[in-house]
């Protein structure tokens, strides 16, 4: 009942008939409110937690994978390719780029990210794009993510000048839970 109620307020404040109003929206507002079950519990996000909802979303849509089986890891520093990875995730940009298999002698942007590389097809993406960018003719996707060059990405997938995404202490690593943070608040 709950879901309804939602979905025809969006559509009246939308505009839009209910059948066009995003069941991602819905679920946004009702998570937002915390009025609906968790998807998932961690021992570190507890409901009352203020990144709870962003946690929830993020890990229900595949953007970020939980760091154990009953921990999200909030304060965990993410390297160059989990970063990757999440922005195309949270962008929809990968699936286009993983239905193409590499061509024969396909050489990749990058030397130190092959092909078969567990993040490639994310790292490609981006690159493509201009959103994310390397050191010469390598990447290091094992290096952590400045929150300035997470920020970076962000702006440019969104189209937004580069101050736009805000950060506190720019140079310093990202962490799992600024990640998720900035991505809940950017839709």
């Amino acid at each position: 009942m709950l879901f309804r109620s939602v979905l025809a307020a969006l559509a009246v404040t939308s505009g839009l008939p209910a059948r066009k109003v995003s069941a991602f929206e819905v679920q946004r507002v009702l998570l937002a409110d915390k009025s609906t079950l968790a998807l998932e519990m961690f021992k570190d996000v507890s409901k009352d937690h203020p990144l709870w909802a962003a946690v929830e979303m993020a890990v229900a849509h595949e953007w970020i994978p939980p760091a154990g089986k009953e921990t999200f890891g909030l304060d965990g520093v993410l390297n160059r390719g989990e970063c990757a990875a999440i922005l195309a995730h949270r962008f929809a940009l990968t699936k286009a780029f993983n239905a193409y298999p590499a061509a024969p002698g396909e050489v990749a942007t990058f030397t130190d990210v092959p092909l078969y590389h567990r993040y490639a097809a994310d790292i490609e993406a981006l690159y493509e794009l201009g959103a994310i960018h390397g050191m010469g003719k390598l990447y290091r996707p094992g290096e952590p993510m400045r929150r300035e060059d997470f920020r970076e990405a962000m702006s440019k997938l969104l189209k937004l000048p580069a101050n736009s995404v805000p950060v506190e202490e720019p140079a310093a690593n990202i962490t799992r839970g600024e990640a998720v943070r900035l991505l809940w608040e950017i839709h």
